[in-house]
């Protein structure tokens, strides 16, 4: 049983061997969880527009909530009761917290961008600079910067790939900061 274990062990640490011989230094980061990649520091943006643009939609749910029971108790004539101003109040809490919560995401979306562009500056390419900033600032689809830099969209894939690699050797101590997991 002894020499099973054994046997077992030493099967076992020449897999991780061979595994890790065949990774690259940026994928061994990357699964030990240092580091981020461009595309998921660059999408960041877009993942704090998307969280405004659902509590903006809540909110507005929520006010055409109120304004439902605001006519339903009024035309019922049931406001005496105090049901009605609860769920009023209620609603409006949370309209107010979630006002407050889209205001602050506002100013973090602001300064992610105004970082994400430093970063983007960094590189020496001005063909990578505008693209990464379509891509990632204005959300631009590739056929849509290819149209619009006189590219074929094939070079557009190509040039894409080369500018994410080149920022992340442009941001590498950046990305190794910001991971989030």
């Amino acid at each position: 049983m002894h020499d099973k274990t054994k046997l077992d062990t030493k099967i076992a640490a020449n897999l991780i061997l061979t595994i890790t011989q065949r990774l690259s230094e940026n994928e061994l980061e990357r699964i030990r969880g240092v580091t981020m990649t461009a595309k998921e520091c660059l999408s960041e943006v877009q993942r704090l527009q998307t969280i405004i643009e659902i509590k903006q939609k809540r909110i507005k749910e929520i006010r055409e909530s109120v304004s439902t029971i605001q006519t339903i108790y009024f035309d019922l004539e049931k406001v005496q009761d105090g049901k009605c101003t609860d769920r009023i109040g209620e609603a409006v809490d949370k309209i107010v917290d979630l006002e407050k919560e889209v205001e602050s995401d506002i100013i973090h979306l602001l300064y992610q961008q105004h970082e994400i562009i430093n970063q983007i500056h960094k590189l020496d390419n001005w063909r990578y600079i505008k693209l990464l900033f379509k891509r990632y600032i204005e959300w631009k689809s590739l056929q849509t910067i290819a149209d619009e830099m006189n590219f074929t969209y094939q070079y557009v894939l190509e040039l894409h790939r080369k500018a994410l690699k080149a920022f992340e050797v442009a941001n590498k101590e950046i990305l190794q900061k910001e991971h989030r997991y």
